[in-house]
């Protein structure tokens, strides 16, 4: 329950951050981790690299109890 209940919020969030970019036209973003030691290798791997929306993923939150975040990358 206490799974459940501290990721669900950081699932929602990473749903809702990437209906927002979608919908404002933001294509890609950068994948920010938190850059802690609780950062999994894999997400610390990801750390300032450009990633599509349209990829299949993961996205940042997308997985169980990631703390990440996509950066909007903003074109001219």
């Amino acid at each position: 329950a206490q799974l459940i209940a501290r990721n669900a919020p950081l699932q929602y969030s990473g749903l809702l951050t990437k209906q927002h970019q979608m919908s404002a036209g933001i294509k890609s973003y950068i994948w920010q981790s938190s850059r802690d030691e609780r950062v999994r290798e894999s997400h610390r791997k990801y750390d300032g690299e450009v990633f599509s929306w349209d990829s299949k993923g993961p996205h940042p939150r997308s997985e169980v109890n990631c703390r990440c975040d996509a950066i909007p990358v903003l074109e001219e």
